[in-house]
């Protein structure tokens, strides 16, 4: 399933490049946006995956002195998301997916589709699902 999904959201995410790479289309007011998406995306993942690190880097300091790990992040983007760095990989290929709309090929900004399917069904159900084992956390997580 995994290998599968894999190469669904590679194909999907590519065909908005093709869109790109293939039309004469001039900049537009969909660039902009699709800009500001993307590199809001980039932002947003950046700080959530470093959040994670820094929590996952105390939790690590904590099981060497002896002390009870955190077993949810709770602060920073994890204070209003469980995935805040899947939020910020999704707007940017969002904004990917701008890029294709002022294209002749239009069409192909659907194929985000298959990444949000992919990313939803594989990449967070794993996680949920991890995060859902053990008891204490699950308690926590919800």
């Amino acid at each position: 399933m995994a290998y599968v999904s894999q190469h669904a959201m590679l194909f999907g995410l590519s065909l908005p490049l093709y869109a790109v790479f293939n039309s004469n289309a001039a900049f537009s007011a969909f660039d902009v946006v699709g800009i500001i998406f993307s590199l809001a995306g980039i932002v947003f993942a950046y700080i959530a995956d470093n959040q994670l690190k820094e929590f996952m880097d105390g939790n690590e300091k904590k099981a060497k002195n002896g002390e009870s790990k955190t077993l949810v992040l709770k602060t920073g983007l994890w204070r209003y998301s469980r995935h805040p760095n899947h939020f910020g990989e999704q707007l940017f290929w969002v904004g990917i997916a701008l890029f294709a709309i002022p294209t002749e090929y239009r069409l192909c900004s659907l194929g985000l589709i298959f990444n949000h399917v992919c990313d939803y069904a594989v990449t967070l159900k794993l996680n949920e699902d991890l995060m859902l084992k053990k008891e204490e956390r699950r308690q926590a997580f919800q």
